[in-house]
């Protein structure tokens, strides 16, 4: 991989794949601020306003334009996940986005803090 130049009036879209083949070894792990609530069927509105929090620095953009019918039928579906991140405070700081909808296999759809 290495620098690729982009025009001032376009924007670069980077995309990394990882993938998993083994379960790793279990490790003890530290104590953390944050902790992962599921939200099970969240609203457009609340899910939009976490997603634009969330992903505004890095110019996520693809969940404010969606329709709601097409958001909602992603998010909604019983094949995909959504966690927010909490802090001590009880903010929700990060957001998490699993999507189970492919056979065998999990899509991190969105992962930040």
């Amino acid at each position: 991989m290495g620098l690729s130049l982009v025009p001032d009036d376009q924007l670069a879209a980077v995309v990394t794949s990882l993938e998993m083949t083994a379960r790793p070894l279990p490790q003890p792990l530290p104590e953390s601020p944050l902790r992962l609530t599921r939200w099970a069927e969240p609203s457009l509105d609340k899910y939009r306003a976490l997603f634009r929090r969330v992903g505004a620095p890095w110019l996520w953009f693809s969940r404010l334009v969606i329709a709601d019918e097409a958001l909602s039928a992603i998010v909604n579906n019983a094949s995909v996940d959504v966690y927010a991140a909490v802090d001590r405070a009880g903010l929700e700081v990060g957001m998490l986005e699993l999507d189970f909808r492919a056979e065998g296999q999990c899509e991190i759809a969105y992962l930040g803090l």
